[in-house]
């Protein structure tokens, strides 16, 4: 066991696989896997860390982030226990541990929309926020209000939507700490209709983008005027594989893991497609996935010539 002491009631293991918690299911281990159950558990847990100046990173669902084989020597924070759930006539204030499309089906049945675009983007509320998931025009900073977040010093803040920094798929709130708690702003409308906007969503993202497979979703953002998808099909890129990742055959900005594949295999193809597409066209694909390694996120540019990292 570690001799660091962890509070009362807060779960942890030690040297856990992180593939079991990406959705691209790559991934050596983590020091420590920390399920945080409550947000007063929460605050103790990174005043703990900070004492013992372990770093840290706050995980979800797992979507948006390949964790490389090294794993990492830190601790992965799980809000699991963020699941409030608060309804105020046009604001709904809602824990980060929600997974997002749950969230959104439950509003719907009880009349609530605004933000049926969202529908079937895998992860958690928490997630979505961090990295300001979006798809069809719409963007989940749009309904944000506010975002409460546990910093490292185990402060409870509240964070504006002007002060959390948002930007295409990223935002400077996920670099204050952990997202507990949002307040997003919904639509009343009618029941029905809303469900139905997002079962037509959801059809759309099955017909058009790999489902049933581990992936990460997007690898790369979509360059001004034109969409990353799209540049890679034109090359023929479909199909490219290394080791046991290749690019999806449904949706070229996915990258779908086939079995038995590393990270190292996801690392070298997401290199191999930028390249190819600078050498052909002159515009450089920036990656909408977070990149763990071992002492925390790396860089791009690092990812893309490691001799210099």
């Amino acid at each position: 066991m570690s001799a660091l002491t962890f509070p009362p009631g807060v779960a942890v293991r030690e040297q856990e696989p992180l593939w079991k918690h990406t959705t691209m299911g790559v991934g050596g281990p983590a020091r420590f896997w920390v399920h945080l159950p409550d947000p007063e558990s929460a605050r103790a847990v990174l005043r703990t860390l900070r004492e013992a100046r372990i770093p840290f990173y706050p995980l979800g669902g797992g979507s948006d982030v390949i964790v490389l084989d090294e794993g990492f020597d830190g601790a992965i924070l799980h809000p699991g226990g963020a699941r409030d759930l608060e309804i105020q006539d046009r604001r709904v204030i809602v824990g980060a541990g929600w997974v997002l499309t749950r969230l959104l089906q439950k509003l719907g049945e009880m009349g609530l929309g605004g933000m049926e675009g969202l529908y079937g983007i895998p992860g958690t509320v928490g997630g979505a926020v961090a990295k300001n998931a979006g798809a069809f025009g719409q963007e989940i900073a749009e309904a944000v209000e506010w975002v409460e977040v546990i910093t490292p010093g185990g402060e409870t803040v509240c964070v504006s939507r002007e002060e959390a920094g948002f930007v295409y798929r990223d935002s400077r709130v996920r670099t204050l700490g952990v997202i507990w708690r949002v307040a997003l702003r919904v639509r009343p409308g009618d029941p029905g209709a809303i469900l139905n906007r997002m079962r037509e969503i959801y059809a759309r993202r099955t017909a058009t983008q790999p489902y049933g497979i581990h992936s990460s979703g997007c690898i790369f953002r979509n360059p001004p005027g034109d969409a990353a998808g799209r540049i890679l099909d034109r090359l023929g890129l479909k199909g490219l594989r290394v080791g046991g990742v290749e690019v999806s055959r449904v949706h070229a900005n996915f990258l779908v893991h086939r079995g038995e594949g590393r990270a190292r295999d996801v690392v070298e193809l997401v290199r191999t497609l930028h390249h190819r597409v600078w050498e052909a066209t002159g515009i450089r694909l920036w990656p909408e996935v977070v990149f763990l390694g071992r002492r925390g996120e790396i860089p791009y540019e690092t990812i893309l010539h490691p001799g210099r990292g």
